[in-house]
């Protein structure tokens, strides 16, 4: 096959929990939309879930918030006004995404699981993040 004059495209490969795959041809402008889009409606449905009280704590997540006095109201509070800043489709233990959130003037850091239809999303770990790992508000790691 030539691949000079083959006529490739850019393909993006969305895989959900919900077991079903995208793939759709996009320019790079409309994939960095729809990877907006994406996070939009994730965020959305796992906002829905923990509005609904549908969410449980890890033992890892239960002890690290006692650990930092990080209360419940402030991880509902954080995920309520949050934004997904990292994605981890492919978690060891399932697909994840890390939140930004504020409670007050506090920001928190909470990786949750993807939102499943029939299952509780988990609150995997929590933190409030540094300065000395994270840059200037607390979206992106220091290199």
């Amino acid at each position: 096959m030539d691949t000079k004059n083959a006529g490739y495209s850019m393909h993006v490969y969305s895989a959900y929990e919900r077991g079903t795959t995208v793939a759709r041809r996009y320019g790079v402008q409309d994939m960095q939309e729809q990877r907006r889009n994406d996070k939009a409606h994730l965020l959305m449905e796992i906002q829905r879930k923990f509005a609904s009280g549908t969410w449980v704590y890890t033992k890892h997540a239960v002890d690290r918030a006692i650990e930092r006095g990080i209360w419940s109201y402030e991880i509902e509070e954080a995920i309520k006004k949050g934004e997904i800043i990292e994605d981890y489709p492919s978690d060891k233990y399932g697909p994840s995404c890390l939140i930004l959130g504020w409670e007050e003037k506090r920001p928190l850091h909470v990786q949750v699981s993807y939102p499943h239809p029939e299952e509780k999303i988990k609150v995997i770990t929590l933190y409030e993040p540094g300065l000395e790992e994270w840059k200037e508000g607390f979206k992106e790691r220091e290199e």
